[in-house]
């Protein structure tokens, strides 16, 4: 069961979750992609950050070119709100506003080609179920698990997350899980001002994400953790269907003003899990979207099941 955290218990807490000794999940298969493959060494410690609301992995993990704002624009014209940048991993550029996670890149792994077995790819999945079948996936819960849901605001969550880093491993495996509740999350539900809203999203999980990778590396403990994040689905023009037309083109859609610049609506025909830590190579991209609406899967598509057959496999 989760557990509710005040601010009140967070001291308490915080030294509990980070030296949980939790039992060893066993055996499992991997999925073994290109450039991915978890080496023969295993994790004990796996941490997943799950940010509920949904956001939009083209203009976050996997960037696409950057689209400035025209007045009555054409919603299919719409690619990005934000420029890209390097990172310390050739392969991996970012969107502009993870700025603090570019140098820590070359210890990551991005799947760009993640897909919810059971949603069709245009369809205007739930945010509730979309979260259920993320968790249900990325969480492997076994007694004595620690499953944390904050339910206070964003900083405080973070701070909570960060908190794991400050104590040592030991030999025993962990699993945790911290959830953002959506309450305090819920800016990222982005249906209108998709830019503004997401540029001050980024200026909030940037810093934080890139503390605790930097601190778990530094400590040498970022080879035995990993730090798996994720949200419950991409995000796309808000396109309206019609009969013989894919939805979400934008085709039928116009972008009159800064209210309408940005990715609005639900999507399930792509997403992104990045991966810091453990055995896997780092630097690495799996799979590729299109790099027009809709923005699906082009290549490797990863399905939640062979994520977490791939985490699992490196955890057992």
């Amino acid at each position: 069961m989760d557990a509710l955290l005040t601010r009140r218990e967070f001291t308490a807490t915080g030294a509990a979750l980070a030296t949980a000794v939790l039992p060893p999940l066993g055996t499992a298969a991997t999925l073994a992609p290109p450039h991915a493959a978890p080496s023969t060494s295993h994790a004990r410690t796996y941490i997943h950050l799950f940010h509920p609301g949904g956001w939009p992995a083209t203009e976050l993990w996997d960037p696409k070119p950057y689209t400035p704002l025209r007045p009555n624009m054409r919603g299919s014209d719409l690619l990005s709100t934000c420029e890209s940048i390097p990172t310390s991993a050739p392969a991996i550029r970012l969107g502009a506003g993870l700025d603090a996670l570019a140098p820590l890149m070359h210890r990551a792994t991005i799947i760009r080609s993640l897909v919810d077995d059971e949603a069709q790819p245009h369809e205007a999945i739930d945010h509730a179920i979309a979260q259920q079948r993320m968790l249900d996936a990325l969480t492997f819960e076994k007694p004595g698990s620690r499953l944390f849901r904050l339910n206070e605001d964003f900083h405080f969550g973070m701070d909570m997350v960060t908190s794991l880093t400050s104590h040592p491993t030991n030999a025993s495996t962990k699993r945790f899980r911290v959830t953002l509740p959506f309450n305090a999350y819920r800016f990222l539900d982005t249906h209108e001002s998709g830019a503004r809203a997401i540029k001050e999203v980024k200026q909030l999980i940037a810093g934080k994400i890139a503390a605790m990778i930097a601190s778990l590396d530094a400590q040498g403990r970022l080879d035995e953790t990993i730090v798996c994040v994720s949200s419950e689905f991409s995000r796309t023009i808000a396109g309206t269907p019609s009969r013989g037309c894919d939805i979400h083109t934008g085709e039928n859609t116009r972008i009159r003003s800064e209210r309408d610049y940005g990715l609005h609506q639900h999507f399930a025909g792509s997403n992104s899990l990045i991966l810091f830590g453990g055995p896997f190579q780092g630097g690495h991209v799996i799979g590729r979207t299109r790099d027009h609406h809709p923005m699906v899967v082009a290549e490797q598509p990863v399905t939640l099941a062979q994520a977490r057959r791939m985490i699992a496999g490196a955890l057992a």
